[in-house]
């Protein structure tokens, strides 16, 4: 049976979550086992004190629009944290500077 490059993923902006206040983070949400989403460990993520807000926020739309994503609309349900969402199954995408390369990791894990 042929397996697809990436399963489908969201893709969440979030604007200083708790886990890391102060920078603009991208997470990806799979789909569990159970049928539910689950995040990765996983995460992409931008200084907003060495970057800039709004070129934490570019930088985070634009690692999206290159790895082929959708934008998809906020939900009424989403977080007060969460900016936008993203959907599909990424290519890959070579990192423009050291702050996006560290979500290597990220990558791996969704396109391996």
């Amino acid at each position: 049976m042929k397996r697809d490059a990436a399963p489908v993923c969201l893709y969440a902006i979030y604007d200083s979550p708790r886990d890391f206040p102060n920078h603009v983070v991208v997470r990806i949400w799979q789909t569990s086992p159970e049928g539910g989403m689950t995040p990765l460990p996983e995460v992409l993520k931008f200084d907003i004190a060495t970057m800039g807000h709004r070129i934490a926020m570019s930088s985070a739309r634009g690692h999206c629009r290159r790895a082929g994503l959708t934008f998809l609309p906020r939900s009424k349900g989403d977080d007060p944290v969460i900016v936008e969402t993203w959907k599909g199954r990424p290519k890959r995408v070579e990192a423009e500077d050291a702050e996006e390369d560290v979500g290597a990791g990220l990558r791996a894990a969704v396109l391996s």
